[in-house]
């Protein structure tokens, strides 16, 4: 299925620019608080976990740090999973259609949110 067809390749191109650009972020803010690790599919980074003392409010902070560290990571790798997702739909032809309806998304919600999977009728 070729990309949608209310696009065109100088929108596509502008929507790919901002995707890369919000990918390079994402992998910015990622690396302060995870590490990248090799092979095995899923997951790519993994929570840092550092180890500032040995005391009981040291290891409290440690835990408390991690914690936030690990929600944080979750958070920012399912938002490069999607820009990446997005990407790749760019990529092999096929972006711009609602998964649920396969009809073509609205322009201006590519334009606010170009990782979109959906049209705003099947987002919930």
């Amino acid at each position: 299925m070729p990309n949608s067809p209310i696009l065109n390749k100088e929108i596509i191109s502008e929507l790919k620019i901002k995707l890369l650009e919000e990918k390079t972020q994402l992998e910015k803010e990622l690396a302060t608080v995870a590490e990248k690790h090799k092979g095995g599919a899923g997951n790519e980074w993994q929570a840092k976990y550092e180890n500032i003392g040995g005391d009981w409010d040291e290891n409290a902070y440690e835990v408390t740090d991690f914690a936030t560290r690990v929600s944080l990571e979750s958070t920012l790798e399912e938002s490069l999973n999607a820009v990446k997702g997005a990407i790749n739909r760019i990529e092999s032809d096929n972006y711009g259609f609602c998964e649920a309806g396969k009809e073509p998304i609205p322009l201006e919600r590519l334009r606010v949110n170009p990782e979109a999977t959906t049209c705003l009728e099947h987002a919930n």
